[in-house]
């Protein structure tokens, strides 16, 4: 029975880090990148549907995309940095390094359809392609390389073995390996 609570309670712990960890990271990347931009935040919303609304304005169309691009870039930052020992951190950041790997992988899916004519308008990497077209050879690049990395660390984790000795232990703070 215990290892069925511990199953459920990883359960609901991906859940939390699904729907209100990444997307307040992610929108937190768009406003830091608005506020670093002197642009004024209207609104921030994570629940139900997540978004954020800037008075634009007249800016650059280097500052937009910086803007929209930032919305990836920030949970790769910090799904690039090294996680805690504690099990319960160490799964919280397996977690969101998991949806950060579907998020390059459907952005990159979007970058093509994109090119075939195909366009998602709402989605960040489609705008930053109306305002900058040229830029997708790089910005696939971009994705690319970081679904390699975020890959390659959530691989070197060794996420089986790390879960598997959480579940068949009876202490809750496991140190991983």
């Amino acid at each position: 029975m215990k290892c069925f609570a511990k199953v459920i309670f990883l359960f609901v712990l991906g859940l939390f880090v699904s729907i209100f960890v990444y997307p307040l990271v992610h929108e937190s990347g768009h406003s830091l990148a608005a506020l670093i931009s002197g642009i004024e935040i209207i609104e921030i919303k994570i629940f139900p549907q997540p978004y954020s609304l800037f008075f634009i304005g007249n800016v650059a169309d280097s500052i937009k995309v910086f803007i929209g691009f930032s919305g990836i870039l920030l949970p790769f930052i910090i799904s690039i940095l090294p996680a805690l020992k504690c099990f319960i951190t160490w799964f919280m950041k397996f977690v969101f390094r998991v949806i950060c790997i579907f998020s390059y992988i459907f952005s990159i899916i979007i970058l093509i359809f994109y090119k075939t004519g195909y366009v998602l308008y709402d989605d960040d990497i489609v705008k930053v392609m109306m305002i900058l077209p040229e830029s997708e050879p790089i910005i696939f690049i971009g994705l690319v390389l970081m679904l390699l990395l975020t890959l390659k660390i959530v691989i070197k984790s060794a996420p089986v073995n790390n879960i598997s000795d959480f579940i068949l232990k009876n202490n809750i703070f496991v140190e991983k390996k």
